[in-house]
Parts: structure tokens; C-alpha cells; sequence
């Protein structure tokens, strides 16, 4: 776990722009759009449990650097996040930025149903 934030130390996150934004996939494996008000939503699923609370871990420790929190929902070895700018009932780039280090978490964490 402190591998994946040392690793990372003095290395400049890329701002996500709106073309890269992450889209819903036909089999609903990226980031959806829910309305009222806009927001993000993705369910992660992991093969073994310890990836899945590496994941936790990992993205609850990246939220805390930023201040910036999201709704996590943990079923077995389902995860669902919903994320959005509260104060502003609204996607902002911050949380753009987010689901783009929640992806590369979940990549870094070898956390694919796929193992």
C-alpha cells in the first residue's frame, strides 16, 4: 500500500481533459452519468477480498490528500462509487480528476475480476 503513494511522490497528476473524459461502456465497465443532480458512478468488482480492501485503502488515502470525498458503497467484493461536488450539486474537475485516480488505482492495484 505505501509503495503505490511512494512511487508516485513528487510526480505531477495530469488535469483530465474533457475529451479523455471516462465514458459508460456497453458493458457498464467505466464511469456512468447519473442526473439530479449530475454525478459520477462506477462499480469496481475484485476477484479476491485483500484487493479489494487495497483499494479502499489506497483511494480513501488519496481522498483525504485532496479533501474531496465520495459516496463508497462495499457489498462482498463489489465497490460502487458516486462522486460529485456537493457544495455545488455538480460535476467539477475535481471529481473529473477523481474517477481518473480511482481508475489508475484500481489498475495499480492488479484488483481486475480478469486475475
Amino acid at each position: 500500500m505505501d509503495g503505490y503513494f511512494k512511487e508516485r511522490e513528487g510526480q505531477q497528476r495530469s488535469r483530465l481533459d474533457e475529451v479523455a473524459l471516462p465514458v459508460r461502456t456497453k458493458q457498464a465497465v467505466d464511469w456512468e452519468i447519473l442526473g439530479s443532480p449530475n454525478r459520477y458512478k462506477k462499480k469496481f468488482r475484485f476477484k479476491k477480498r485483500q484487493n479489494l480492501l487495497n483499494f479502499i485503502a489506497d483511494l480513501m488515502r488519496y481522498e483525504d490528500e485532496i479533501q474531496h470525498h465520495a459516496e463508497i458503497t462495499i457489498r462482498y467484493k463489489t465497490v460502487t462509487i458516486i462522486v460529485w461536488t456537493h457544495t455545488l450539486n455538480d460535476i467539477t474537475d475535481v471529481d473529473r480528476e477523481f474517477v481518473r485516480m480511482a481508475n489508475e488505482i484500481y489498475k495499480d492495484n492488479h484488483a481486475s475480476i480478469d486475475e
